[in-house]
């Protein structure tokens, strides 16, 4: 009997986990020094479980950007109606 994947697999929860935590984090400590602590951690976790320093530098750059883009993108994503909802981005 053929399996199906698991839709929520170590790679899409990490991701998910790098948006709700550079969230709080960014909440906590501003926009650039949260967006930094989420890409340390991340880098540190990839390092401990990849055991290759390298995986854990590229790991901590991809979720530093990608902690650093998810302010770009606020609730509601295009549906007009929500617009009056969405936070100002300063």
């Amino acid at each position: 009997m053929m399996t199906h994947p698991n839709p929520l697999d170590f790679k899409n929860r990490a991701t998910i986990l790098v948006f709700v935590f550079g969230g709080i984090l960014r909440a906590i400590f501003g926009h650039f020094l949260g967006d930094g602590i989420v890409g340390a951690i991340a880098g540190f976790i990839a390092w401990t479980i990849g055991g290759a320093l390298l995986i854990g530098i590229v790991v901590a750059f991809i979720a530093f950007n990608l902690s650093l883009l998810a302010q770009h993108f606020p609730p509601g994503g295009d549906n007009p109606d929500k617009l009056s909802e969405r936070p100002m981005i300063l």
